[in-house]
């Protein structure tokens, strides 16, 4: 063979060997993009969603057309996409276009959508043969989810059928009548339905005149509690400030509702009306996005369950009982609010839910439809409706009197009053916990150390290690065991109500996990920092007073998580918290080592501050307490 033709055949291999390996990388990135995660597809048509619904809000029909569509585009199967169509025809007349609309999404949208798809159908059906009319009437069904501290299961089955809740909007708040209703035992004579008052916030924009008297809608009444809605939105925020994924647990609209707002509105006396509660966070019903962590709250916003069972039952219902006028303050403050005719005044309120993922949370438009797509969390012109529980068991029963735990020395004070006359340093009695393991003779006082007293409250670090807890799997303060069972377990086995009501929501800053930048948390029961230890107990020979675990991050490796720690001999070092480590296994007959995560225990030692401020009047605080013997 000649040199000539070899080289053609080689050449030949060569083209056929290129054109091979062409097909195999194109199999390949085909497969790869196959396998991509759809979180961005996910993100666009929640985007788009949001813009229709911002738009359907405004009343900008040919901008929210154009927004669902491109919803559609990206998403075919979107269900919220063609109902938001739907709205749009229904409002224009245009009942043809709807109907076409809705059928086409039945033979498009996911299996589990259909009934909404074919709920929407038969109204706009309905509104066809009825030639116009548009009336959107309908009683709303009672249910429960979020409940006060003691109250029912959420699961609790309704207990009578509330009537339809109209109220009859203003464009800006007025005075309140005479009839009003003012007093905790007033709104214990209401009924629901009816609108009492109850604290005062700014609201006609007017900072010389005073805050006005907040208006609130009774929404359920059960087990010598009441659940209040406020009439108007009262302010104007973001749900989040930071753009990142967020749960209700972790916003900032939360903080802002359990701290700022809740010590602007109430006075002490009311704050001392409002029940903690337990708040269920249920993850998203049509979109599966998780609602994080159940939380315990004096203020909250309601959920889309909440707003579909105390109201119309539809989501997509125009409830006129659901809308809420904006007051002028929080206009000022950038709140957004309609301004056609019909729905003048009415502004887009946020609920606690989140929405299509967890950069988006949920919310009620200005004609009353629930969002449950909802709207991006930094948008700071939706605004705020809060909701509480009102305890009413002073005013409607005649409370037993609780046992008071017999002081362990004859020096403790075993009362709020007599915390308040101590000193820093001293020893004060406050809540029972079982601490000499003998469970026959019942839990014993605890005592605490006073650290500090200003501003009408005092800090307290508990004398004794009360308990022995895992501190949690790579997580920092904001998730770990120990705030869970501190603020959960303990806080409501430890103190009576009585106790409960003094105990303040302290906003606590620790270091995140995520980049070591300081965040903040709500809690009633913490432990202390690093910082505050070496405050509080400057010398080391005092520090075996604060042992146990603190609430700083030291480090976070791919291997083990550790924490800030005092030993018993005061020595403050990094403790490993958590750790990934290798076990032997043995499945049929063959060995192997996979990781497992292994979580340390460590002591703890709950802080808390207490409000003392009914009994003193001006308390000088001692920057250091006093050393106490060894």
């Amino acid at each position: 063979m000649s040199e000539e033709t070899k080289e053609k055949g080689n050449a030949g291999k060569l083209k056929l060997l290129i054109a091979i390996l062409a097909v195999i990388i194109v199999a390949l990135v085909i497969g790869v993009v196959l396998l991509l995660p759809k979180g961005g597809t996910a993100k666009k048509t929640a985007k788009q969603l949001s813009l229709g619904e911002k738009y359907l809000s405004e009343l900008d029909y040919e901008q929210a057309i154009e927004a669902y569509e491109q919803a559609i585009e990206i998403d075919p199967a979107c269900a919220d996409a063609y109902i938001g169509l739907a709205d749009i025809y229904s409002k224009t007349e245009d009942l043809e276009e709807a109907e076409d609309v809705l059928e086409e999404a039945l033979d498009a949208v996911k299996e589990e959508d259909i009934s909404r798809i074919e709920r929407k159908l038969k109204k706009i059906r309905k509104k066809k043969e009825e030639a116009g009319d548009t009336s959107t009437d309908a009683e709303p069904t009672r249910a429960v989810n979020v409940l006060p501290t003691e109250a029912p299961d959420v699961t609790a089955p309704p207990v009578e059928t509330l009537p339809t809740i109209t109220p009859q909007p203003t464009a800006t708040p007025a005075p309140e009548q005479s009839g009003s209703l003012t007093s905790v035992q007033a709104i214990s004579k209401a009924s629901v339905g009816d609108y009492v008052t109850f604290g005062t916030y700014e609201q006609d924009n007017n900072l010389g005149n005073g805050a006005e008297a907040i208006e609130w809608l009774v929404l359920d009444k059960q087990d010598g509690k009441v659940l209040l809605l406020s009439k108007y939105a009262l302010d104007a925020k973001p749900y989040n400030e930071e753009h990142t994924d967020v749960t209700w647990e972790t916003c900032t609209l939360r903080s802002w509702l359990n701290s700022e707002f809740y010590r602007t509105a109430f006075s002490e006396k009311e704050r001392g009306s409002i029940a903690e509660t337990l708040v269920r966070n249920k993850d998203n019903p049509g979109y599966g996005t998780e609602g994080g962590n159940d939380t315990r709250d004096k203020v909250f916003l309601l959920s889309i369950e909440e707003a579909t069972t105390y109201f119309d039952a539809d989501p997509d219902a125009e409830d006129p009982a659901r809308r809420a006028k904006v007051t002028e303050y929080a206009k000022a403050q950038g709140g957004w609010y309609a301004e056609s005719d019909e729905y003048y005044g009415n502004g887009w309120w946020w609920l606690r839910s989140p929405g299509l993922d967890s950069i988006q949370a949920a919310g009620v438009g200005s004609t009353g439809g629930v969002y449950r797509s909802g709207r991006n969390i930094g948008n700071d012109n939706g605004v705020v409706r809060p909701a509480l529980w009102i305890e009413l068991s002073d005013t409607t029963a005649t409370p037993l009197p609780t046992a008071t735990p017999a002081p362990t020395q004859s020096a403790s004070l075993d009362s709020v009053k007599a915390i308040s006359k101590a000193s820093v340093g001293d020893y004060v009695t406050f809540g029972t916990y079982e601490q000499d393991n003998n469970l026959g003779n019942g839990a014993e006082a605890i005592e605490w150390l006073v650290l500090e007293k200003k501003d009408g409250k005092a800090l307290l670090l508990s004398k004794n290690v009360l308990a022995e807890k895992e501190y949690g799997s790579f997580t920092d303060w904001g998730g770990s065991n120990i705030r869970r069972y501190l603020n959960e377990e303990f806080y409501y086995d430890v103190f009576t109500e009585k106790d409960k009501k003094s105990i303040l929501l302290s906003n606590i800053e620790y270091n995140s996990i995520y980049d070591f930048e300081i965040d903040t948390a709500n809690d009633y029961v913490f432990v202390l920092s690093e910082d505050e230890v070496r405050k509080y107990f400057p010398q080391e020979s005092q520090r075996k007073q604060a042992s146990g675990w603190l609430r700083d991050l030291a480090d976070v490796t791919s291997r083990e998580a550790s924490i800030r720690y005092v030993s018993e001999e005061g020595k403050i070092y990094s403790e490993i918290s958590s750790a990934l480590g290798q076990e032997l296994v043995v499945e049929d007959g063959d060995e192997y080592y996979e990781y497992v995560e292994e979580d340390y225990t460590g002591s703890v030692r709950p802080a808390l501050w207490v409000d003392i401020s009914s009994y003193t009047a001006t308390v000088m605080p001692t920057a250091t307490p006093k050393p106490t013997a060894t």
